[in-house]
């Protein structure tokens, strides 16, 4: 004897939501040593202004900004010890880009950013 049995329900895994992700996404190093996804746009000027205000998660940690299309890295922060005066050591932050046309507005941002202030300081 068979017996057929047809099951007629909702199937039990369901495709997660996920949002939209743009071109160029920041990445955060956590202090386990994982890299946790932040800001995300399609502008190449939005990303580098993001990853130029992006703080680290822990002193030190690293930060990523990678293009998602190309599958490439376009910046990352190293760190470097400097001694202060009184010889405590602080870390410096600089900003290494794998691409010119990234670096150059990087420095056009940071010529703006010098004129706005010196502007908001007049007022």
């Amino acid at each position: 004897m068979k017996t057929n049995i047809i099951l007629q329900s909702a199937p039990a895994f369901t495709h997660a939501k996920l949002p939209a992700v743009g071109r160029f996404q920041i990445y955060r190093e956590s202090r386990g040593g994982n890299f946790v996804p932040g800001f995300s746009t399609d502008s190449d000027a939005e990303i580098i202004e993001a990853f130029m205000f992006q703080a680290p998660a822990y002193d030190g940690g690293d930060i990523r900004v990678l293009d998602q299309s190309e599958q490439r890295m376009i910046a990352f922060v190293k760190w470097k010890v400097a001694r202060t005066e009184i010889g405590l050591p602080v870390l410096q932050r600089a900003n290494v880009f794998h691409d010119w046309h990234f670096a150059m507005i990087a420095c056009d941002f940071l010529k703006q950013k010098k004129i706005r202030d010196a502007v908001e300081m007049r007022f």
